[in-house]
């Protein structure tokens, strides 16, 4: 249960040994921080950010406290979804399903989570349908945003490998083009960069190569060096597209290092799943050839 903004900002100040005295002077006075601290009076959200600044404190951080340190509820579905993404745990993914379906009879919005929940069902059976799919209803919505924030991001992620691959890759251009906004939240920028290496690989295979290179010098520019599970997927992207454009061995080099990274890293299931997609494109195109 989130906890009252003026209680949560007191105990931030006194943790900090800043006295309220020692604020006077500042953007917002200390007889309106004493009456926000004790319930009477609300502060604008202008004044709250000010006052924040004032004792040197994030809104992260101070949201966080707010919420007593619960999760965030996209943030932790999304969790559980990545970590289940290595794995064939079908019943458990499941058994998401089925509570976000619940929950969408008072809370229209969670259909978008049932999306994301199936997408993550279907990498492994390839017979489920996603319940009440309706792509072009999907579509609409994203097109429709002026920005995206970290749910939608995540959102656009699931949907790289069901969307029509003209309507992603203009969705991409839209994003790209105020990405600015984006990567001054750092968890964004991720988010982002993960959904570019998908959207990346979906246009590898369905031969969008020219609109798949671009997408990979985007996420060049937006890798930093602490990204290091997104700089190994992107190694492994990299080697896909050579291998798709004739360059076979420097292609099967990058993709077979990527793996080698996951196993030294003990990322049995990820390096696992890749390699299998690795052999598989890698002697279909010989194959073809």
């Amino acid at each position: 249960m989130a906890r009252d903004y003026g209680e949560v900002f007191r105990e931030l100040r006194e943790a900090k040994n800043i006295t309220l005295d020692d604020l006077d002077g500042g953007e917002v006075s200390p007889k309106q921080l004493a009456r926000f601290e004790n319930g009477q009076s609300d502060l604008s959200a202008k004044k709250l950010f000010r006052a924040l600044k004032m004792i040197n404190v994030s809104i992260e951080e101070f949201l966080v406290m707010a919420k007593d340190y619960a999760d965030n509820t996209i943030e932790e579905l999304f969790l559980k979804l990545a970590k289940n993404h290595y794995e064939a745990n079908l019943p458990l993914l499941h058994s998401y399903l089925k509570k976000e379906l619940s929950l969408t009879k008072k809370e229209k919005w969670r259909y978008l989570n049932v999306i994301m929940i199936s997408i993550s069902i279907h990498n492994w059976d390839k017979n489920f349908k996603i319940p009440n799919f309706n792509q072009k209803h999907v579509a609409d919505y994203l097109l429709s945003l002026k920005i995206y924030g970290y749910y939608e991001l995540v959102i656009f992620m699931f949907l790289a490998d069901i969307l029509n691959i003209d309507i992603m890759c203009m969705l991409v251009k839209k994003i790209i083009a105020r990405k600015d906004l984006y990567c001054s939240i750092s968890k964004n920028k991720q988010i982002l960069i993960k959904a570019l290496l998908n959207i990346a690989m979906v246009c590898i295979m369905k031969d969008h190569l020219k609109n798949a290179f671009n997408f990979l010098h985007e996420i060049s520019l937006l890798l930093e060096e602490e990204f290091l599970h997104e700089r190994n997927i992107f190694l492994y992207v990299q080697g896909f597209y050579c291998l798709k454009v004739g360059k076979r061995d420097e292609g099967f080099e990058k993709m077979m290092a990527a793996i080698g990274i996951w196993e030294q890293l003990g990322a049995k299931n990820i390096a696992k799943k890749h390699r299998e997609f690795f052999f598989e494109q890698y002697y279909r195109k010989n194959d073809d050839e």
